[in-house]
């Protein structure tokens, strides 16, 4: 009986083997016919081989390609050319250069390098040193304001501060000595 059920249990394994050994073959077949209707129906989809929608790996590729220009002006042709240009005084970019929460990060792993990332970071780069430069300004106004009027009303220096101390001080001393004094038996 030990011996029927080995066999059996061989008999088993062929089969299991052979029926994915089918499957393959029909995956195999599957996949080129798969393949067959995507070719269709990219063919279907593409008009004439230019597509009307925005490739950042052509950007990319067009980039690179200017950066090194020799002998690649034949490439570079085939590409197209490019004259996109960006207007970085555009409203819509405002929140890029005036807004930490919107802020473009060049250490990020999604971070393009292109020319217009670079045109868009050098705006907000001015855009922030002028703020800066405003912001400074105003606080140079305000404290010169604060400046004369303090020195009307308070003193200003430390050694005016230490002088007037004292003399609130010995004021006080000649009216009330103000520690307890001990009694003498």
């Amino acid at each position: 009986m030990a011996e029927m059920e080995e066999e059996g249990f061989v008999s088993k394994k062929k089969a299991d083997k052979k029926d994915k050994k089918s499957k393959k073959r029909a995956s195999k077949e599957e996949r080129e016919e798969k393949a067959r209707e995507r070719a269709e129906l990219e063919l279907l989809m593409d008009d004439d081989g230019k597509s009307e929608g925005f490739n950042m790996k052509e950007v990319l590729k067009r980039e690179k390609l200017e950066k090194k220009k020799k002998g690649k002006k034949s490439k570079l042709a085939e590409l197209g050319e490019d004259n996109f240009e960006i207007d970085v005084a555009d409203p819509r970019f405002a929140a890029v250069q005036e807004s930490h929460h919107f802020a473009i990060d060049p250490t990020s792993p999604h971070f393009k390098k292109t020319k217009s990332m670079q045109k868009l970071m050098t705006a907000r780069q001015s855009k922030m040193k002028q703020d800066k430069a405003s912001n400074d300004e105003w606080k140079k106004e305000k404290k010169s304001k604060n400046s004369a009027n303090t020195t009307e009303d308070k003193p200003t220096s430390s050694l005016q501060q230490l002088v007037a101390s004292v003399k609130r001080k010995g004021a006080l001393d000649k009216s009330s000595t103000g520690k307890r004094q001990k009694k003498s038996l």
